[in-house]
């Protein structure tokens, strides 16, 4: 099984890379391939609604970027680990041009073009306390599901708390990966 971790968070060992990673360390000792993508890292331009990937006989994204790497990595993938920190109540701008670039994975009809039954963990780090943003995650977990992703569920580091190996949070997060 393909896991893909990807982090939408532009600070280098955020508290979102860390679960992410968590996630992707327990799924690897299952025996699972995976692989860690941080978006601020890469080169991907946001979605410019041209509606090319709609329209065209390719049905693809026709940005040339490292971004439609991620989204091929993306459709080919078993598993999603999605993160991104919570910023001014949404995701971060680099998790935000990420998902904007799903537009692509929907045909003219609106029909997702990605196949088979996929899963997803949200993985999310706030600075505020526990349900404070419950309705992002819900919104996030809709569109997985529209694209054929089964929501496994949500791993929240709050109160801006470092989600530290052996915590309750990072154990939660390992367990996650190992049950794959």
């Amino acid at each position: 099984m393909k896991v893909l971790g990807i982090s939408g968070s532009p600070r280098k060992n955020s508290n979102t890379d860390i679960l992410v990673k968590a996630v992707l360390r327990g799924a690897g000792e299952a025996g699972h391939d995976t692989e860690f993508i941080k978006l601020n890292d890469i080169d991907m331009q946001a979605c410019q609604a041209c509606d090319y990937c709609r329209e065209s006989s390719e049905r693809r994204c026709k940005l040339e970027d490292e971004g439609s790497s991620v989204l091929d990595r993306t459709m080919d993938c078993d598993v999603l680990v999605f993160g991104s920190p919570v910023y001014m109540a949404g995701l971060s701008a680099q998790a935000k041009a990420y998902i904007d670039r799903w537009y692509s994975f929907k045909d003219s009809n609106r029909i997702t073009k990605i196949k088979g039954n996929k899963k997803v963990i949200g993985v999310y780090a706030q600075g505020a306390k526990d349900g404070t943003y419950h309705r992002l995650f819900e919104t996030n977990e809709r569109l997985f599901n529209s694209n054929n992703f089964e929501y496994l569920g949500t791993l929240v580091s709050t109160e801006y708390r470092v989600p530290e190996e052996g915590s309750d949070l990072f154990e939660k997060a390992y367990q996650a990966g190992i049950a794959l």
